[in-house]
């Protein structure tokens, strides 16, 4: 009787905390008034922060940003970063987002559906400094678009760089750093990744 109470009781927590995160969200809808668009149905289990409020978020229906059994640091914030007037973030339907993922655009990231994203992800389109010390802190470096396609699997603290494309239903094992263009339905790893096999 107890055990099922307290267990009642979680599953109302659990609950209560993601209407929290929703209307966070809402609220973050509101403030980036028409740049930042998102579809019915998305569900928050962790917090979603879009920073840089500057540039394009557009977001389908029926996501899933965070993941309750995937390891986190602090809050599990998802953190969608548009950091110029012409940065744009565009998220597909039916994608799932685990913990801790980083999506930071000076230009344009472009995710199809049904993504599955481990742990821990980051993709960036753009360096953000010069390698040159002269320039480094006045300059954010060299910057190319970055596209997944549908179906698309990465697994945990894989880091996407600028410039690359994924195809549609490949996988990116865990821990890799990609860095140049995988092909569809092939399965790509290592530091720096390359292609393994095809699928």
């Amino acid at each position: 009787m107890i055990r099922r109470l307290l267990l009642r009781c979680f599953f109302v927590w659990l609950r209560c905390r993601g209407y929290c995160y929703r209307l966070r969200f809402r609220s973050t809808l509101w403030i980036w008034g028409g740049r930042l668009n998102s579809g019915r149905r998305n569900r928050l289990l962790v917090p979603l922060r879009c920073t840089g409020n500057r540039g394009t978020v557009t977001i389908g229906s029926d996501n899933i940003f965070g993941f309750w059994g995937a390891r986190r640091s602090g809050n599990g914030e998802i953190r969608l970063a548009a950091w110029n007037q012409e940065a744009r973030i565009v998220i597909g339907n039916h994608c799932r987002f685990s913990n801790n993922v980083t999506l930071g655009a000076m230009t344009e990231i472009t995710v199809g559906d049904l993504l599955l994203c481990g742990d821990h992800v980051n993709i960036m389109d753009a360096d953000f400094h010069d390698l040159s010390p002269e320039t480094r802190f006045r300059g954010h470096g060299q910057t190319r678009p970055v596209h997944i396609g549908n179906n698309v699997w990465l697994g945990s603290s894989v880091t996407i760089l600028k410039g690359v494309t994924i195809g549609d239903g490949a996988v990116i094992a865990a821990g890799s750093v990609v860095t140049r263009d995988v092909p569809a339905r092939t399965l790509a790893a290592g530091v720096p990744a390359e292609v393994i096999r095809t699928l």
